[in-house]
């Protein structure tokens, strides 16, 4: 679903970078809260009506505690490429739909069962690819998703697959999982709609993939019985070279301007090759 258009802050009114007090006031006397609420009371207004969230590539160790003041509005929160272990202070965004921790460390402790991550009941999108997981945990993601993006990891194990049973979109490309694991997987999962598998351990297809009701994107390409597929397919075209047409360079081959598709990774256009359609 889309999200609210954000509501951009005029320049005048950017949050400040520092929201504590200085060094040298702090060693002069301790405040007092009521004026240290008052005095910070503008920037926390500020922060409130924030509806997206870029927080990328910031060096961050952990979420800043002062994250709690934007979870009035706050709907999108990027916090890819930081070295975060833990996403302690997300459970606080009570409307939060969007979730980018891309290329994070969150693989180091791995993502705790019943950690800050799954009470994000609003959260609906969630990418977690490159932080080097090894079990995908439905009881440490929240029990609302519709998109789960755990690519690039190295993910073997499979728990608690009943908790994403909104999942419509699940990308896991690039992983350790076996055929055993995608059948907990999609027998787990009645909404799902697309799922990425290539690239991953499957010497077998998995059986539940073609019983599924609603699966109608499956990419396989990568695994070793694929693999053997293509061994046995390019085998039988070097017993029959003379019967079958081979690509000699690039330049064989012509793209038009005509869009036949497009997707979130590609444009799909009209070509030829040798002068054919």
């Amino acid at each position: 679903p889309p999200l609210r258009s954000s509501r951009a802050l005029p320049q005048s009114a950017a949050p400040p970078r520092n929201l504590t007090m200085s060094a040298a006031r702090e060693e002069e006397e301790e405040e007092e809260p009521a004026s240290l609420l008052l005095r910070l009371e503008p920037t926390a207004s500020r922060l409130a009506a924030i509806c997206r969230l870029d927080l990328r590539k910031a060096g961050l160790k952990r979420l800043p505690a002062s994250i709690g003041l934007c979870a009035t509005c706050l709907e999108q929160l990027d916090v890819g490429g930081n070295p975060l272990e833990s996403l302690d202070g997300v459970q606080t965004l009570g409307r939060l739909r969007v979730l980018f921790a891309t290329g994070c460390a969150l693989g180091g402790r791995g993502l705790p069962a019943g950690g800050p991550l799954s009470r994000v009941d609003s959260l609906f999108m969630l990418s977690l690819k490159e932080n080097g997981l090894a079990v995908l945990d439905g009881e440490a993601l929240p029990p609302k998703l519709g998109w789960l993006i755990c690519a690039q990891n190295a993910i073997a194990e499979v728990r608690a697959p009943h908790r994403l049973s909104h999942v419509r979109k699940l990308m896991l490309s690039h992983n350790l999982l076996d055929a055993v694991a995608a059948d907990l997987l999609i027998e787990a999962i009645p909404a799902l709609e697309m799922l990425r598998l290539a690239c991953n351990r499957m010497e077998t297809l998995p059986a539940a993939a073609f019983r599924h009701p609603r699966l109608a994107w499956f990419a396989f390409g990568g695994n070793p019985y694929s693999a053997r597929l293509c061994a046995a397919a390019l085998s039988a075209a070097d017993a029959a070279a003379d019967a079958v047409a081979t690509l000699k360079d690039a330049s064989e081959v012509a793209v038009g301007e005509e869009e036949l598709g497009r997707g979130s990774g590609a444009v799909v256009k009209r070509g030829t090759w040798q002068g054919t359609p």
